[in-house]
């Protein structure tokens, strides 16, 4: 099994701040200190040998523009961002902290990677061994890590839901059979974008989740024979229920 940074939960995903990872902007674009130095070194250089006396090359621009010169260092690789950013000259990752939908960015990377290994293996993990997310190379994930990290869950309705929906998901996604007693119906994003889990369940092959949904459904059922059904201990749920079940002409899916 591939290294697996980070725990299934709130706060198990986040942005991490890196002050002392500066970052300048030229020409808009990112460069990292290193880079941003050597520009500035060229133009300094310049400017001393020729300065305004250079009849060739007379520097025409104002120093403090950003389309002339570096402007900087701005601290935590220059701040939050909707996705990792990278110094545009020598491609170095210059960890900066993201926004939600910076976080949904890498996650989103990650699985597609884990699901069919697309996208750079050696820059994802270097955003998830920062960002604290999991990085899995396609098919790695066995049936015994799924249900490891499924036993760190609590014990309840909620994480045998989450699990269950997380695999039906990905299964929808790959476009595989799912079997009809399932009554799966996707919303608009089967695999949720938010889910810390779901580079986990990627990286599984599809027999492997099939397998592990016996798991799941095993659980579900020792749950309802120990009387902590889902309905019995939601009651808006069960009023959502009783109004669905008062239509002769509506179906009660198990998954609603």
């Amino acid at each position: 099994m591939q290294k697996r940074v980070g725990v299934r939960g709130p706060g198990a995903f986040r942005s991490t701040e890196n002050p002392n990872i500066d970052a300048y902007v030229y020409q808009a674009a990112l460069l990292c200190r290193d880079c941003a130095v050597a520009t500035m070194n060229e133009f300094e250089l310049h400017n001393m040998f020729c300065g305004s006396t250079c009849g060739l090359a007379a520097w025409r621009h104002s120093w403090p523009e950003s389309d002339y010169y570096p402007q900087g260092p701005y601290a935590n690789g220059g701040g939050e961002a909707d996705s990792p950013q990278h110094c545009d000259a020598c491609g170095v990752f210059l960890e900066n902290p993201l926004t939600p939908d910076g976080t949904r960015y890498v996650l989103e990377k990650l699985v597609e990677h884990a699901r069919d290994g697309s996208g750079s293996a050696e820059v994802l993990k270097q955003w998830a061994d920062h960002y604290n997310a999991h990085f899995f190379e396609p098919g790695s994930v066995t049936l015994q890590d799924l249900e490891f990290e499924s036993s760190l869950d609590d014990d309840d309705w909620g994480s045998v839901m989450a699990w269950w929906f997380a695999i039906a998901g990905e299964l929808y996604t790959r476009d595989e059979a799912l079997p009809e007693e399932w009554q799966y119906k996707p919303g608009l994003q089967p695999v949720d974008p938010d889910d810390a889990q779901a580079p986990l369940v990627a990286g599984a092959p599809a027999e492997v989740l099939f397998e592990f949904m016996k798991t799941i459904e095993a659980d579900a059922t020792r749950l309802k024979a120990e009387g902590k059904d889902y309905l019995a201990h939601h009651p808006c749920t069960l009023r959502r229920a009783g109004v669905r079940a008062s239509g002769a002409s509506r179906s009660r899916d198990k998954t609603q």
